[in-house]
């Protein structure tokens, strides 16, 4: 009988012991309050600290958060899709454990690329030219097939760089191309002229009216000839000149 009482009473004071131990404060900390996930292929991680369970609650649906939920320290990985629009996209990501709330800000900018000239002109002569080339993601310089008299360098990036221009000298007529900039799902355009180097004659203008050798014509002529087609394209100038002998002309 003493046995017994003596365990019931051993059994009641480890209850009253453990009745009496508080359960230790909620505590949670997120390692970075934001994350920014790039255009294409965007990812982050968010590490956590917490003594106690905690859940994740996203504000927008464009962020996706793995896991949704944890107990103790874990990670949280962040995704998005490549961010191809014409919009930033925003969202806050919210982690609560018991009655504590933090937050941490996701962005992903959308994909941009600009270059101040969309026309670069050049002399006959080889020569080159630098410009700034200013993005945010991955980019590439594609010249057409068959354009030897261009050269680009570098031809690829992921960042704002200097790009360097360089063409050949020219031997014939006026030349132009047009250099892609891939970005994204899209591209932009740079055309590119280049001066000739000789000038073409135009092709001689046939008289239409009067007729050559008219004798009796009218003293107030009107004079019409076909016209000539320069093949540099250059305006095409016409001057009638006029003799009483055919010796010294007007």
């Amino acid at each position: 009988m003493k046995n017994f009482s003596l365990l019931l009473f051993v059994l009641y004071a480890v209850l009253s012991i453990s009745s009496c131990q508080k359960e230790p404060p909620p505590s949670l900390e997120l390692s970075i309050k934001e994350v920014i996930l790039t255009n294409v292929d965007g990812k982050g991680v968010i590490e956590v600290k917490s003594n106690g369970k905690w859940s994740v609650e996203l504000s927008g649906s464009w962020f996706t958060a793995t896991p949704m939920s944890g107990t103790g320290d874990g990670e949280i990985q962040i995704s998005a899709p490549d961010n191809f629009g014409n919009e930033d996209k925003r969202v806050t990501l919210y982690v609560t454990s018991r009655d504590i709330k933090r937050s941490a800000r996701l962005s992903q900018n959308y994909s941009r690329l600009e270059f101040v000239a969309h026309e670069l002109s050049f002399s006959k002569d080889a020569s080159s030219r630098t410009f700034y080339l200013t993005t945010n993601t991955k980019w590439q310089i594609e010249i057409p097939v068959g354009i030897n008299w261009i050269s680009a360098s570098p031809l690829s990036g992921d960042q704002d760089r200097e790009i360097k221009l360089t063409i050949s000298a020219n031997t014939e007529g006026a030349r132009s191309a047009d250099i892609l900039f891939k970005y994204a799902n899209t591209s932009k355009v740079m055309k590119i002229t280049q001066e000739r180097a000789v000038n073409s004659s135009p092709a001689a203008s046939a008289l239409k009216s009067p007729v050559n050798n008219l004798s009796n014509a009218n003293r107030l002529p009107t004079f019409r000839w076909s016209a000539s087609k320069d093949p540099d394209g250059d305006p095409v100038k016409y001057s009638i000149e006029y003799s009483k002998d055919q010796n010294n002309w007007s």
